[in-house]
């Protein structure tokens, strides 16, 4: 059971609250901030004083995305004013356990997928190539690219929140090649 943090005024639930945190710490992770809770909770604690001032938004989702490069970019001019070296840090200094739980997680879900899912997925994402320039190559309409890619994307978001199937239940294994 998810511990209460009495913030249920912008937020529906506290599970609600701890799947928008996890999301901006995803959000934080891929720009290779140092120590992506942080970010996440200061973003959120905006987003708290903003709802108690000017009232509850229409989309909460999209006004905590909204801080989130605020955030961001606040911490990249800070930590350009810092002077002190990682070396010069105690060992362990740099690791946030609850990031490297979430990454070996992460390797997880992304090791379920089918090979051909996972090579699609990374042209698609790590090699920024677009759903036309991939679907003769995959015998796919760009359409049926991006559903591909999305239901996939979902399938491993779905995963890594919790929702995890049965053993010998996993849908949506791909026949291509």
């Amino acid at each position: 059971m998810a511990e209460s943090h009495g913030l249920h005024a912008p937020f529906e639930s506290d599970e609600h609250y701890l799947q928008l945190r996890l999301k901006l710490i995803f959000y934080f992770e891929r720009r290779r901030c140092s120590c992506p809770e942080d970010l996440a909770d200061d973003c959120l604690s905006r987003v708290l004083l903003y709802t108690r001032r000017r009232g509850q938004p229409t989309s909460l989702e999209r006004l905590v995305f909204g801080f989130a490069p605020k955030v961001y970019f606040e911490f990249l001019r800070a930590s350009s004013r810092v002077t002190t070296s990682a070396d010069d840090l105690p060992d362990g200094a740099l690791q946030c356990p609850p990031a490297e739980e979430s990454r070996l997680l992460a390797e997880i879900s992304v090791g379920r997928l089918d090979p051909a899912d996972r090579e699609l997925m990374e042209q698609y994402y790590i090699d920024r190539r677009t759903a036309g320039s991939l679907a003769a190559e995959w015998g796919l309409s760009p359409e049926g690219v991006r559903s591909r890619v999305f239901r996939k994307k979902r399938g491993l978001l779905k995963f890594f929140f919790g929702e995890r199937p049965s053993p010998g239940n996993e849908s949506g294994a791909s026949k291509h090649k």
